[in-house]
């Protein structure tokens, strides 16, 4: 009959101590999380003061507080902290995810009018990338 070696204190203050050294080493670098995020359109909610951008995670995990990323022109790009992510019912397909993007005036609705462009792919970070 084999025995199995039962683990002791030692063993376990070794495997804690290792695991402790390991988050100190990752303490020194970002971990980041990146998405990307299919357009199929947006709109204005004006009762929350939000443009809703819809469309389809392709990649990834998104939560509030991230970066959408627009390129527009000249290869430069414009960065928006999502607000909210909600399913969104749309009347040609089944629901869909909304990201709430602020909208708090006129120079932002025209702003997300040209922006969000259907079919167009989006990379979303945990951080800003123009920081």
């Amino acid at each position: 009959m084999q025995q199995t070696k039962r683990p002791n204190r030692l063993d376990f203050l070794h495997r804690r101590v290792g695991a402790l050294q390991l988050n100190a080493a990752l303490g020194s670098y970002r971990l980041s999380m990146n998405a990307t995020f299919r357009i199929c359109d947006g709109f204005e909610l004006p009762s929350r003061r939000a443009w809703v951008v819809r469309g389809d995670i392709i990649d990834g995990t998104i939560q509030s507080g991230m970066f959408l990323s627009f390129p527009i022109i000249d290869g430069a790009s414009m960065t928006a902290p999502i607000q909210a992510i909600e399913f969104v019912a749309a009347p040609s397909r089944d629901a869909t995810i909304g990201l709430l993007v602020a909208c708090n005036d006129d120079t932002d609705r025209a702003l997300w009018r040209g922006a969000v462009v259907p079919g167009q792919v989006l990379q979303v970070t945990d951080h800003d990338p123009a920081a």
